[in-house]
């Protein structure tokens, strides 16, 4: 086992750089970001769900904000926020009050007989990840909030196949920013001229993996629900 010593000026949003013992020095990178950007600084993303207050729940420290009700109720919003501008986003309608399910992800440390396991060990990858899931918010349905490095991930989880056709609608506020629908289904959130939120055009799997992106989403701005436009 060596000992290392991190180069913080080295640092890049996916990477880590240490100096070892031996003499040399050793970059362990990453597919995702481990770091986020603060005032030119490389700093450690830690989205591990923590209590904010009585009622809701919040990621550690990113670039990004996430908010979560502990209970979530129709009408109720999971609010973002990055850059002085926040998204609400809640489902319209449920009628059914769901408690949040916390999953701070948790890795195993490896084995440090090695330099590249020592290295690994050195990410903490886990915190950079977590999940809250709300059950049965509808009928035979669970919806997860997967709080990723740089995104949320919304899965609506259909657990009883369906025996007619299905449709959620969401209150969606941005707070003075725009919401476009655009083309290929995706939704951006427009402020001051720049794109700083987009909500993908979804798409689904069933059980055995067959996929399917043959899902009509609508934005109606006519409709009004607690001064938020609605997402179909």
């Amino acid at each position: 086992k060596v000992s290392l010593i991190e180069q913080k000026d080295n640092r890049t949003e996916n990477s880590k750089t240490f100096y070892t013992s031996n003499g040399t020095y050793a970059t362990i990178a990453t597919t995702d970001p481990i770091w986020y950007e603060d005032d030119g600084k490389y700093k450690d993303i830690d989205n591990t769900i923590i209590k904010k207050d009585a009622n809701t729940l919040t990621n550690t420290d990113n670039g990004y904000s996430v908010e979560l009700p502990k209970v979530y109720d129709s009408g109720d919003n999971i609010v973002i926020s990055k850059d002085n501008v926040s998204v609400s986003l809640g489902i319209i309608g449920n009628g059914v009050s769901s408690k949040a399910k916390v999953n701070n992800y948790k890795s195993e440390k490896a084995d440090e007989t090695s330099l590249q396991n020592q290295l690994y060990n050195e990410l903490e990858i886990s915190k950079t990840e977590s999940a809250v899931l709300y059950k049965n918010v509808y009928s035979n349905t669970d919806i997860e909030y997967q709080i990723l490095p740089n995104s949320i991930k919304e899965n609506i989880i259909i657990n009883k196949a369906p025996t007619d056709k299905l449709s959620y609608t969401y209150s969606l506020k941005t707070n003075g920013a725009t919401a476009i629908l655009n083309d290929d289904n995706s939704v951006s959130v427009i402020s001051n001229g720049k794109e700083v939120f987009v909500i993908p055009a979804a798409y689904m799997y069933d059980a055995k993996d067959n996929f399917s992106d043959n899902i009509d989403i609508s934005l109606d701005k006519n409709i009004k629900y607690s001064n938020g436009e609605i997402v179909t």
